[in-house]
């Protein structure tokens, strides 16, 4: 008589069963979490390159508002972009302490329509950490805020164009590869 197996399955069968689906889940895992970090990585990279576009835009938007520019000086190249203008929150009490009445005619040469009270020094600056800074303080007056405008910098320049333009260059780095972002600006007023 031959023995009849009964039917289901063995431990041995089960066990291997077990192990194989367990390996699959295992590889599967492994395979979402570098996909995931992959994701995670790029989507920093793109922060990165759109803080720094926010950057470049900002120092644009302020370049045109200024009233003088201290640095890069005409037709030089600067790492950092120092410029005047005027403070948009501040009041002169004695507006009269600076603005003659009546106005002659012709101006005096020295005449300065801004007085040093109503202006704010603005610095853009890369520092060696990779960040892209803004620091702001009275006219001639060491910096009294920063504020790290974006991270990942490997690179800050000005230059001054013959034309009274301002070429903005910002580069950030992404692994091996370094993206350049470039703005033109041109002051509104001389």
């Amino acid at each position: 008589m031959i023995a009849r197996r009964a039917p289901g399955v063995s431990l041995l069968e089960a066990l291997i069963t077990l192990g194989l689906v367990g390996m699959l889940l295992g590889l599967c895992g492994s395979l979402l979490v570098g996909y995931f970090r992959v994701l995670k990585f790029s989507a920093a990279k793109d922060n990165s390159w759109l803080a720094a576009q926010v950057g470049i835009q900002r120092s644009v938007g302020e370049l045109r508002e200024t009233v003088a520019v201290i640095t890069p000086s005409s037709g030089g190249t600067s790492n950092e972009l120092r410029f005047r203008k005027l403070d948009p929150g501040a009041t002169d009490p004695d507006s009269s302490a600076w603005l003659p009445r009546p106005i002659p005619s012709p101006v005096p040469v020295a005449f300065d329509p801004y007085p040093p009270g109503l202006l704010l020094e603005v610095c853009y600056r890369s520092l060696g950490d990779g960040r892209l800074i803004r620091e702001v303080g009275p006219a001639g007056s060491a910096p009294t805020s920063t504020e790290s405008l974006c991270e990942g910098v490997s690179g800050f320049r000005c230059d001054s164009l013959a034309d009274g333009s301002y070429l903005l260059v910002v580069s950030v780095q992404e692994e091996k590869l370094v993206r350049t972002l470039t703005s033109r600006a041109l002051p509104e007023v001389p």
